[in-house]
C-alpha cells in the first residue's frame, strides 16, 4: 500500500472543520524526547478552534490512546533489527521523507508546514517544494548546531543555516539559544519565539516510594540520586562518579537509560569505572528501554535529578520537565540553557560545568536541602511552562503568518 494511502482520523470536531488554519506538523524520528514534546504540543494546538492539526509521522510512532488531531504515518520507516539497515534506512529518509511530506501537504492543502525536526542535509533537495501555494514554514529547534555530520561539515552546517533564514518563524526554549541563531545563522530576531517546555507525565507509579527503594535495593537512610538519559558523553556521567567519592555516605546513584550511540563511552566503561573509584556499591544501573510506568517508578523513587552536563550542552531537556512533573528538585551544571531557567525559576541547583569539586559541593547542598524538606517552586515552574502557554505563543505565530490574526508573541 502506498505511503498516500495511510490516515488516522482524529477527533471527529479537529477533522470536520475546513475552515481552521491547516497545519501539517513534521516527526522524522517516531521515538524518543523530539517525538513525544511534538506529542505534547499537539494535544494543546488540537483543543484550539480555530486550528485543524495533523501530525507527519511514521507508523512505529507510539501515539496516546486519544486523539483530538489527524494522523498520517506515511514517512519512511527507520527502524530495523539490523544495525547496518537502520544506518541505510536513516539516510535514505533523509531524502525520501521530506519530499512525503510535500506531497501530503498539497495534497490536505497545509497552510502552514511545523518542523519537530528537519532533514537540513538534503534541503535543497525539498527546499522549493514545501513552499508551493504560498505555504509557510515553521520548525521548533532543539540544537541550534549539530555535534555530528553526516557527510561534510562546511556543506551540512551551510545548509542548517540556510534552512534557518529561510524559515518564516523558529521556535527555540530560551533567549540564549534565540541569541545563538541569531549570531550564528544570522537569522531575523523576529522570526525567532521563546516557547515554554512542559512537564511531562509519564503516569502512576507501580508502587509507593519505599517499595520501589526496596524493590531496586536503595539502601535505607541514604537519599537517591538520578541520572536519566542516552550515555553519551557530553552528559559526563564519568565526572559524576567521580564526585560521589565524597558522597557516597549520604547518597545512592540511580543510573538509568539507554547506552550512548557509536563513538561514546559503552555501558561497560561505566560499570568498571565504578569499581576503579571504590563506589560499585553506591551506583544502580537500568539499562535499556523504558517503559512509561518504569520513568514514572524511577522518578518516584528518587529524591532528586542530576544533571551534570558539559558546558558544551546548549539546548533545553526534557528531564527537567519530568523532575518538575514529579516534584523533584535538579542539580544541573550551569550550561547557558540550564542557567536560564534555573535563574527564573527555584527548583533545583546550579553548579559549575565540566567541574568535579564543583559537582561534589552541589550534591552536598542538595542532600541538606532536601534532608531539611526545601520548598522548591515546582507549581510556579509548571504554571509558567506549560504546554498551553507554549501552545497559545505558537498558535499566535501562525496567526500572523496566515494573516488570520495580528499574531503578537
Amino acid at each position: 500500500m502506498s505511503a498516500e494511502h495511510f490516515e488516522i482520523a482524529g477527533g471527529e470536531s479537529n477533522v470536520r472543520q475546513k475552515d481552521r488554519l491547516r497545519v501539517g506538523v513534521y516527526v522524522f524520528f517516531c521515538r524518543g524526547g523530539i517525538a513525544r514534546y511534538t506529542l505534547e504540543l499537539l494535544r494543546e494546538l488540537s483543543a484550539r478552534r480555530e486550528l485543524w492539526v495533523e501530525l507527519v509521522c511514521e507508523s512505529a510512532i507510539d501515539l496516546p490512546h486519544q486523539l483530538d488531531y489527524s494522523v498520517w504515518p506515511g514517512l519512511h520507516s527507520l527502524g530495523h533489527r539490523s544495525a547496518l539497515l537502520r544506518r541505510l534506512r536513516f539516510l535514505a529518509g533523509q531524502w525520501v521523507n521530506p519530499l512525503r511530506l510535500c506531497h501530503r501537504a498539497a495534497s490536505v492543502g497545509y497552510q502552514i508546514a511545523h518542523f519537530g525536526d528537519f532533514n537540513h542535509v538534503t534541503y535543497p533537495l525539498w527546499a522549493r517544494a514545501v513552499r508551493t501555494n504560498g505555504r509557510k514554514i515553521v520548525a521548533t529547534v532543539h540544537d541550534v548546531t549539530r555535534a555530528k555530520c553526516l557527510v561534510n561539515r562546511w556543506y551540512e552546517d551551510s545548509q542548517l543555516r540556510r534552512f534557518y533564514r529561510d524559515a518564516d518563524a523558529l521556535f527555540v526554549h530560551s533567549r540564549a539559544q534565540a541569541a545563538e541563531l541569531v549570531t550564528w545563522a544570522a537569522v531575523d530576531p523576529q522570526r525567532v519565539h521563546v516557547v515554554p517546555m512542559g512537564g511531562f507525565d509519564y503516569g502512576r507509579p507501580s508502587a509507593d516510594k519505599q517499595q520501589l527503594r526496596r524493590r531496586h535495593g536503595i539502601p535505607d537512610g541514604k537519599l537517591a540520586g538520578l541520572f536519566f538519559g542516552n550515555l553519551r558523553d557530553d552528559k559526563n556521567l564519568d565526572l559524576l562518579l567521580s564526585a560521589l567519592v565524597s558522597a557516597r555516605r549520604d547518597v545512592h546513584l540511580v543510573v538509568a537509560g539507554r547506552e550512548g550511540a557509536r563513538g561514546h563511552k559503552p555501558l561497560d566503561y561505566y560499570r568498571g569505572l565504578c569499581h576503579d573509584l571504590s563506589v560499585h556499591q553506591c551506583v544502580t544501573f537500568i539499562s535499556g528501554y523504558l517503559s512509561d510506568v518504569q520513568v514514572a517508578d524511577l522518578f518516584t523513587m528518587c529524591d532528586f535529578v542530576v544533571l551534570p552536563y558539559s558546558s558544551r550542552f546548549t539546548s533545553q531537556s526534557g528531564v527537567i520537565g519530568v523532575a518538575a512533573q514529579y516534584r523533584r528538585p535538579v542539580l544541573a551544571s550551569a550550561t547557558v540553557t540550564f542557567r536560564e531557567l534555573l535563574s527564573d525559576h527555584d527548583i533545583g541547583l546550579l553548579m559549575e560545568p565540566d567541574n568535579v569539586q564543583s559537582l561534589a559541593t552541589g550534591l552536598s547542598r542538595m542532600v541538606r536541602l532536601v534532608q531539611a524538606a526545601y520548598p522548591f517552586r515546582f507549581d510556579d515552574y509548571l504554571r509558567a511552562n506549560s504546554w498551553h502557554v507554549n501552545a497559545e505563543i505558537t498558535s499566535r505565530v501562525y496567526a500572523r503568518l496566515s494573516g488570520t490574526g495580528d499574531g503578537s508573541a
